[in-house]
């Protein structure tokens, strides 16, 4: 005699990876997470109105330094979180700098952030991070 549960479980091992994948391929395009990292840096990215970026980008906050988005940014970016992540447990330590960023409108233009202590005057040794992004 087959129970119930061992018929349910090989169902599951039969079916199962298919299910998840129709889950996955049911979820919109603009509910997807971009991840963009350091060596995204200078490329071009391509979105749809209403996707989700997640940047990661090192950081030492500790050491007055911390990613800023510049003020000739695009405005077809929302940002809509930042943070810091993955701090190492002594103090001094560094970590990840985390933007969650949305593509509001359609169109074209550059993300721009610099590494820099906000008291201190801009300097020309300071790090860059830029993406053209396209917006359809």
């Amino acid at each position: 005699m087959v129970r119930c549960g061992e018929i349910r479980l090989k169902l599951i091992a039969r079916w199962g990876g298919l299910l998840v994948l129709i889950g996955v391929l049911s979820i919109p395009a603009a509910a997807l997470l971009r991840l963009i990292t350091e060596a995204d840096n200078g490329s071009e990215l391509h979105l749809k109105t209403g996707a989700r970026l997640e940047l990661r980008l090192p950081s030492n906050p500790t050491t007055g330094y911390k990613w800023y988005v510049q003020a000739e940014s695009t405005p077809l970016l929302a940002v809509v979180d930042e943070g810091m992540r993955d701090v190492g447990p002594l103090p001094g330590s560094g970590g990840v700098q985390v933007f969650r960023i949305r593509a509001a409108h359609a169109g074209a233009g550059v993300l721009h952030l610099h590494y820099v202590r906000p008291w201190e005057k801009p300097a020309s040794q300071e790090k860059l991070f830029a993406v053209r992004v396209v917006i359809e």
